[in-house]
């Protein structure tokens, strides 16, 4: 706010245009102020009567998104500070552009960072920049559920989007009598965003055993996931699990799993199961040949053994 006063009180005339009342007479003067119940209260030539300048507010909320998620911003409408004050005069019109730091947001919408990034804010009364003046009086303001010690309003940073990104956990398992806790089969896994998003895909292949496990971070939500395990023995039963839920299971030797990345932690399990061996066409793995000779023949010698013994005790009989 600032004050008026006044410095001439002339008359009116020809040959009066020197003449100043405020010099030679007293002059009383009368304030109506509807803002501060100042009706008809004395005022002096230096303070006549005030302008009360209202100045509008802007609020910014910091927002959450995740990586290859489409995004949108609506900038905050202002609110003026003269709740309940009758103006007699226009308020000016007031827009307020919202941009994203280069390169966060892609061409389509899609939040193409992995990082959090500034969003810049400018409020203009007219054609008039004001948002500096704003910042300086404490008029835009930010709010951060994520930070409480979030940083100050500036002419690059409005508010912040914080960034979320999902991960992938595949793990192999090995079950069954006769399975080969040993083996280790080749996984590849491949994460392909949204084809609207402008993302790129992303493949990982490793070696899985029994209670391995294949990690991928950063990765964006919503995104399709293909896990291709290849060659697994005949006989085999494979089975898969996609955060929790049965999933399907494809292929002959080469198996193949769909999905999509709908948690912040995603996790798929693949077993691989053998229960029991059928009797022709056996597909066993060494270790079981070696086991199964071993136990012949140790059968066989146990058989010869009690045949010795046997025709012994009928002789000395």
């Amino acid at each position: 706010d600032y004050t008026v006063s006044v410095t001439k009180v002339g008359i009116s005339g020809e040959g009066n245009e020197n003449i100043n009342l405020l010099n030679d007479y007293t002059v009383s003067f009368l304030r109506d102020c509807t803002k501060e119940s100042l009706d008809s209260v004395a005022a002096t030539a230096d303070e006549a009567f005030k302008i009360h300048v209202y100045t509008p507010s802007v609020a910014f909320q910091d927002m959450e998104k995740y990586y290859g998620e489409n995004i949108s911003f609506t900038a905050p409408t202002p609110t003026w500070d003269n709740t309940g004050v009758t103006m007699d005069n226009t308020a000016p019109a007031l827009t307020v552009d919202v941009t994203p730091a280069d390169g966060a947001v892609n061409d389509k919408g899609y939040v193409a960072v992995k990082e959090d990034f500034n969003v810049k804010a400018v409020v203009k009364a007219g054609e008039t920049d004001i948002t500096q003046t704003l910042i300086d009086k404490g008029k835009i303001t930010r709010t951060c559920d994520k930070d409480a010690s979030h940083t100050a309003v500036s002419t690059d940073c409005a508010f912040v989007v914080h960034v979320k990104t999902v991960t992938l956990d595949v793990t192999k398992q090995i079950e069954g009598a006769f399975a080969d806790k040993t083996a280790k089969y080749n996984f590849t896994v491949t994460v392909t965003p949204d084809q609207a998003s402008g993302l790129q895909a992303v493949t990982e292949t490793k070696e899985l055993g029994n209670g391995d496990k294949l990690e991928m971070e950063q990765l964006p939500k919503g995104a399709s996931v293909t896990v291709k395990e290849a060659a697994v023995p005949a006989n085999y039963t494979v089975t898969a699990q996609v955060n929790g839920d049965t999933a399907d299971v494809t292929g002959d030797a080469d198996k193949t799993v769909t999905g999509t990345l709908t948690a912040d932690e995603n996790q798929i399990v693949v077993p691989n199961k053998l229960e029991s061996i059928p009797i022709t066409g056996v597909d066993v793995p060494v270790i079981y040949l070696e086991l199964m000779i071993a136990g012949s023949a140790a059968l066989g010698i146990a058989l010869v053994a009690y045949a010795a013994r046997r025709k012994r005790e009928v002789r000395s009989r």
